[in-house]
């Protein structure tokens, strides 16, 4: 979920986007709602997904799916519905995937603009206070 201070002179409601942690799979079999052909009358069951078909199966959040979306989704969706923002400040809590494997560097990479860096600034949510990085 991302969210931002509301700027109602800007028409924005501060509602940036909610994403859902999924990737793409293939049905490697026809898969039926009861795990089951038949059910006990005899009857054939409802087909959930056919061989070959593409589905969403959620997920574990790592760092890379976290690093993933957010360039992918959070910064397009930022731009999209702020346009007007020059300067972008993050902040999240401190869950391994949002620190790990340069998280901050990579991002802060993604949110460049031309010359001028549109994300300056990373923040750490901690319970007490917000510690820049």
């Amino acid at each position: 979920i991302a969210t931002a201070k509301p700027r109602p002179d800007k028409g924005f409601d501060g509602k940036i986007g909610c994403w859902r942690v999924s990737m793409q799979k293939v049905a490697q079999k026809k898969v039926y709602k009861t795990n089951r052909k038949f059910d006990k009358d005899g009857k054939e069951n409802e087909v959930l997904r056919e061989k070959g078909e593409i589905y969403e199966e959620d997920t574990t959040m790592d760092s890379e799916q976290y690093q993933k979306m957010f360039k992918e989704k959070v910064i397009p969706a930022i731009r999209q519905k702020m346009p007007w923002a020059r300067r972008i400040v993050v902040q999240h809590d401190g869950a391994s995937p949002h620190t790990g494997k340069n998280t901050e560097d990579i991002l802060r990479e993604s949110g460049k603009q031309s010359k001028e860096s549109w994300l300056q600034r990373w923040c750490v949510r901690t319970s007490q206070r917000d510690v820049p990085i």
